[in-house]
Order: structure tokens, then sequence, then C-alpha cells
């Protein structure tokens, strides 16, 4: 990210699936809340979904799991508001 790599939103989606705490940590921060709200997949699920998700599959330590599902709360992914900010994304879109 650095060197300008580009960042797609499956990077985040993966990271945060897989427990990947300290990636997801580097790739939120490299994110506006705008860009964290709209990262969806084709089922419009989004990051605090993949963190919970992930957490019964324990691809990581399950305090790994634990760190990516609050860096994704800390990142504004509750899901009231996550869900209504990107209903306001797809209008104004």
């Amino acid at each position: 990210l650095e060197r300008g790599a580009p960042m797609a939103d499956n990077d985040l989606i993966v990271v945060s699936f897989t427990g990947n705490d300290q990636t997801f940590k580097v790739l939120l921060d490299a994110c506006d809340e705008t860009r964290v709200l709209q990262v969806r997949d084709t089922s419009q699920k989004g990051l605090l979904h993949f963190s919970l998700t992930g957490l019964a599959y324990l691809k990581r330590s399950t305090s790994c799991h634990l760190k990516s599902v609050d860096l994704a709360i800390e990142a504004k992914c509750d899901p009231w508001a996550e869900d209504k900010r990107s209903l306001e994304f797809k209008r104004e879109g």
C-alpha cells in the first residue's frame, strides 16, 4: 500500500473473514469510512458480517478473530449504521 498498490474490496473481505487482524488493521487504516461501509459481496454482506462469520470457522486463534470483530466495529461497521449508510450510498451512486 505504501508503494501505491491497489486494494480490492475482496482483500478486506478475506482478511476480515480469516481473522488476520494485523493486516485488517493496516487495510482499514488505509480506508476512509465511506470505503469501509461500501465494501460488500454479491449478497450485500459487509465487513462486520465476515468478521463474525470467520469467528465460527477459526482460521486463526480466537483472539485474532475477536480483534478483527473489534476492528470492524471501531471502523463503524455497526450493523444498523452499516446497512443504513450502504443504502444511502447506493441511492447517491
